[in-house]
């Protein structure tokens, strides 16, 4: 891999006049490209680095194991929860819902209805049973317009074009555009940065 970019450049303004300009303008978007390669690859190789000490000091000494801080909080929530769902009348006291502590409080609240399916069901067998069941009120259906059709149309000229105008619409004619793919370098390993 070459650490410099191409001795031969095109100017601060390039412009193209000729072949031979495209060439040293193409050698240059391919260095440019290996090179934001290995400056990424080395960013993500210090970021995995710095990740992995983050995650060393995200712990918490409980009993002789270290436990990550993520893991511990769930722990501590879910006890949280499991008591004061077998005990509600610790929390709710004085017709209130919500106790108070020096780091937190801890409530009790009502959810909304809900619906969820029954084991061995799936949405796709809920829809079709509604349906069967003759409740389409139930069920959403999304209008978008079918862009595909309408093209298949127009080549087919089962559409007119002067057909677009009322919806709204006018016919984008095929243009020609210009693809630049540049070839791929690859380092063995990142430089750093």
């Amino acid at each position: 891999m070459v650490d410099a970019p191409p001795k031969k450049r095109l100017g601060p303004e390039p412009e193209i006049v000729g072949i031979a300009d495209i060439s040293l303008a193409l050698a240059e978007l391919a260095w440019i490209d290996s090179r934001k390669a290995t400056v990424q690859a080395a960013l993500d190789a210090q970021i995995a680095l710095l990740k992995g000490q983050a995650e060393a000091k995200l712990q918490i000494a409980i009993g002789r194991a270290r436990v990550p801080f993520a893991q511990r909080i769930a722990e501590l929530q879910a006890a949280i929860v499991a008591f004061v769902e077998a005990h509600p009348e610790e929390i709710c006291r004085d017709g209130k819902k919500t106790r108070k502590f020096t780091h937190g409080e801890v409530a009790m609240k009502l959810s909304q209805l809900g619906v969820e399916l029954i084991e061995g069901y799936t949405w796709d067998d809920v829809v079709k049973a509604v349906e069967e069941q003759g409740m389409p009120r139930f069920i959403r259906i999304k209008k978008e317009l079918d862009k595909r059709r309408l093209i298949t149309e127009l080549t087919d000229e089962k559409l007119a074009v002067d057909d677009l105008e009322p919806l709204g619409l006018a016919a984008k004619e095929p243009a020609e555009t210009v693809h630049i793919k540049l070839a791929r370098y690859t380092c063995e390993t990142p430089a750093a940065l």
